[in-house]
């Protein structure tokens, strides 16, 4: 990523962090290339190497959530990477008032590659939470 980003390749590294990373699919990538905020990703490629040391160094702590009591809910994708989807249940059990919906054939992304299902249970939970 360093070689890339002091290249000046910033859109290689989002698309190799993409990949690598976040195991998005051709397809998930060329539905984020879509998005309004692509261009915002690539401008802001120079972040990728310090959030992955962070995320590297981070440790939950479920304590620290304990009176959180905000209605949250938690998506999910079938077909996220797994550090992704592992961190889903144990942040779940730590929120009071959590829910998780899993988008089945969906990975990272669901927001793009199933817009409307996604848009669904984002109203029906602000619907029943409101």
């Amino acid at each position: 990523m360093k070689r890339l980003l002091d290249s000046g390749e910033n859109e290689q590294v989002l698309v190799l962090f993409l990949e690598e990373i976040a195991h998005s699919t051709p397809e998930e990538i060329n539905a984020q290339r879509s998005a309004p905020d692509w261009q915002d990703l690539v401008d802001a490629a120079h972040v990728w190497p310090r959030s992955l040391a962070a995320v590297g160094e981070y440790e939950f702590d479920a304590a620290r959530f304990v009176d959180m009591t905000t209605p949250t809910l938690l998506l999910s994708g079938s077909e996220s990477p797994p550090l992704l989807k592992d961190a889903t249940g144990p942040i779940n059990d730590a929120l009071p008032n959590s829910r998780i919906v899993t988008f089945d054939g969906h990975a990272h992304e669901a927001m793009l590659t199933g817009p409307d299902r996604f848009v669904e249970e984002v109203l029906a939970f602000i619907r029943t939470e409101s």
